[in-house]
């Protein structure tokens, strides 16, 4: 199974705690995949927001500041 048309595809990854934001960012990356990065639910948003069509996954923690993981995906499917 090939997935070379897959390389390149934007994942958003959130979470509030750094150094899990930088390993899961790294394993996207590895993967072939772009990262794009949020600190929280509220800063994952405005990247929907600004990328929205441009973002082809989002994997979120649930538990955050500002907007947690329940909060973002419940904007999401009301968007």
């Amino acid at each position: 199974m090939t997935t070379h048309h897959l390389r390149g595809l934007k994942i958003l990854v959130v979470d509030d705690e750094a150094e899990i934001l930088e390993n899961l960012a790294s394993i996207v990356g590895k993967l072939g995949f772009t990262a794009v990065t949020a600190c929280n639910g509220q800063t994952a948003w405005e990247s929907i927001q600004n990328e929205g069509e441009n973002i082809a996954l989002v994997i979120s923690d649930l538990r955050m500041p500002v907007l947690d993981g329940l909060e973002l995906r419940k904007a999401m499917l009301e968007q």
